[in-house]
């Protein structure tokens, strides 16, 4: 007997009428506006290693490429907010807003994804020209130690709760695509992350 497909399993439709609604409901939802308690800026890093324009994917992740630099997008997505952030918190117009601003006032973007993607964003800010490019401060940059993260899933469990100022929140950077497996992981490590002190962006 044919066995029959599993696209017209009842719980594979179910998961599919999941997801769905889990896009319909974010793409319905305005960006959240910045707000002076945004603590942290987390970038949540691509299937790329660099910043480059040129896209060098990780190894094994060569299906995962689009026809952008998804880590790049998101990590300029994240220093974009910090600035926001930093001119509410100094009561200036963003284009105002100073490296010296965003050192004193600004919040900490943190990144954490695979070890050859660390190293390179350490080399990048060592070397000067980070700063040079972004007018954004390298000391406001926080990158993790952690050298056995593969995916989402280790970011959310490496990502360290002590980084979070008292009474501020954690933002949360990705691509539309990805952020309903964001929010998944937000409501699996809630312990970590609050609702009301978790912001996806």
């Amino acid at each position: 007997m044919k066995q029959e497909s599993a696209y017209f399993d009842p719980e594979y439709i179910n998961s599919r009428h999941k997801i769905v609604k889990e896009y319909r409901e974010l793409a319905e939802q305005k960006p959240p506006l910045p707000e002076k308690d945004w603590g942290v800026i987390w970038a949540l890093t691509g299937p790329e290693e660099t910043l480059d324009e040129k896209v060098y994917p990780h190894p094994g992740e060569e299906d995962k490429i689009t026809d952008y630099n998804q880590t790049k997008r998101r990590f300029e997505t994240a220093l974009r907010v910090a600035r926001e952030v930093a001119a509410l918190r100094c009561n200036k117009e963003i284009a105002e807003v100073t490296p010296e601003d965003i050192e004193k006032q600004g919040p900490v973007v943190y990144w954490n994804g695979k070890a050859a993607t660390n190293d390179y964003l350490k080399e990048f800010i060592k070397s000067g020209a980070f700063e040079k490019i972004y007018k954004f401060p390298g000391k406001n940059v926080r990158i993790t130690n952690t050298r056995t993260i593969q995916h989402t899933g280790h970011q959310f469990e490496e990502f360290p709760q002590d980084l979070v100022p008292g009474g501020s929140k954690v933002v949360i950077v990705s691509d539309f695509y990805h952020l309903p497996r964001a929010r998944r992981y937000l409501k699996k490590y809630a312990d970590k992350f609050p609702p009301e002190k978790s912001v996806i962006y």
